[in-house]
């Protein structure tokens, strides 16, 4: 083989090289999880807007990625919910909120294993004799 043949079989190779390196790059974008945690509310397993308008019913906490794909986990600890003033409204282990009675709190979502957390506002206020929880992203 000659210097030009050579050549031309490196710069192939080279390109060969760079087009696997891109692919790799692509699948681990795919298979590693967003660091991000997002949280949404739903209603009757519906996403809600922003604000969303719970009424009396409540709603249920729901984790996503930055994508909007389910939440994983970093470790087997399930996420943990809070809520800064449970006169207001409360959070159980599950994530359903549900209205006490009227007035301001935020309400928490926090992955224990990597400490990733994000939080909504909800105000609760009393309308035709029912409480109604409306919520917004902090």
């Amino acid at each position: 083989m000659n210097s030009i043949d050579e050549s031309k079989e490196l710069g192939h190779i080279q390109h060969l090289i760079e087009n696997l390196e891109h692919k790799v790059n692509q699948i681990l974008r795919l298979l590693t999880p967003s660091q991000e945690l997002v949280l949404k509310i739903l209603v009757e397993g519906k996403e809600m807007g922003n604000p969303a308008t719970l009424g009396a019913k409540g709603g249920q906490c729901s984790a996503q990625d930055g994508s909007g794909n389910p939440y994983k986990l970093s470790s087997a600890a399930p996420l943990l919910f809070a809520t800064d003033n449970a006169a207001i409204a409360t959070v159980d282990v599950n994530g359903a909120i549900t209205s006490v009675a009227s007035g301001s709190c935020n309400i928490a979502c926090k992955d224990p294993g990597n400490g990733l957390q994000d939080s909504v506002a909800v105000t609760v206020t009393l309308v035709a004799g029912k409480l109604v929880l409306v919520v917004t992203p902090n």
